[in-house]
């Protein structure tokens, strides 16, 4: 168990982040032609799912970790507050990595789209 409160906090908001990032892979649709990952019409085996989605959440943890260790060595410009919200201040930095978090989502999106297309098409031309 680990009893530092500092590291205790790192790792609830990396759980956090990571268990959104989960959540709009697997539950939000983005349009209306691609239909969720776990749906009929797209069965593929857990397995290759499950491989997919682990490679991009090691790239998420490894961006956050380097975000966490380059963040004291940006200039100002990227680690001032640019708009202030509700409580929340928005810096360049954070809008940099909310970009790569949308990018890399989307990337993951059209590979498991992609990947399940192919094993369809395979499937298809078997029969």
């Amino acid at each position: 168990m680990v009893t530092n409160p500092q590291l205790q906090h790192a790792l609830l908001i990396y759980a956090t982040i990571i268990a959104f990032y989960t959540f709009f892979v697997f539950c939000v649709q983005f349009n209306r032609k691609n239909a969720p990952v776990f749906s009929e019409r797209k069965m593929k085996p857990f397995t290759t799912i499950a491989r997919i989605h682990a490679n991009f959440i090691l790239i998420l943890l490894a961006a956050m970790l380097f975000a966490s260790f380059i963040a004291p060595s940006l200039p100002n410009w990227m680690t001032r507050e640019l708009f202030r919200g509700r409580g929340t201040a928005v810096s360049a930095s954070g809008i940099f990595s909310m970009l790569f978090l949308l990018t890399l989502l989307l990337v993951e999106r059209n590979s498991l789209w992609a990947s399940s297309a192919s094993d369809s098409d395979g499937e298809n031309d078997r029969s």
